[in-house]
């Protein structure tokens, strides 16, 4: 029923207001999905880079390990010929670019058991100590 006085307004389309506060919203979550997008990428790309660095130190380790397995010194000899043979072969190395510096290990006996081995892969520093694989390891007695 029509009340005397009262008119039906005819909705053709959005005022210019509506339409300014629904380009707003807009972009503001607009904004803050790139700004989200952006930190993602971001984070993604330094998760890369330290799973990278990772990647190469394992790398590493592995080589100098089976570098050191390879070594055949008889546990009676105090030779130091083969372990200089082995630190040369580790620094000329397509990995010697990363060691930083390479060290004997001896018993107390001054047989040499292995090599202690420090390197340095995107500014992350490691080391690694490898036994000589013919020198019997026994443990300790407790």
């Amino acid at each position: 029923m029509k009340r005397p006085g009262c008119f039906i307004k005819k909705d053709d389309g959005f005022t210019l207001m509506e339409t300014l506060v629904t380009l707003t919203v807009t972009l503001i979550i607009s904004g803050s999905i790139i700004f989200a997008f952006a930190a993602a990428m971001k984070s993604a790309s330094k998760a890369n880079g330290s799973v990278s660095t990772a990647t190469t130190m394992l790398k590493v380790d592995r080589f100098i390990r089976e570098q050191t397995a390879e070594m055949h010194i008889p546990y009676w000899t105090y030779s130091e010929r083969p372990v200089e043979e082995l630190k040369n072969r580790l620094w000329r190395s397509n990995m010697g670019e990363y060691i930083r510096e390479i060290q004997t290990v001896t018993d107390g006996a001054g047989r040499n058991r292995g090599i202690r081995v420090q390197f340095e892969v995107a500014g992350k520093q490691a080391r690694t100590e490898a036994l000589f694989s013919s020198i019997p390891v026994v443990g300790r007695k407790r």
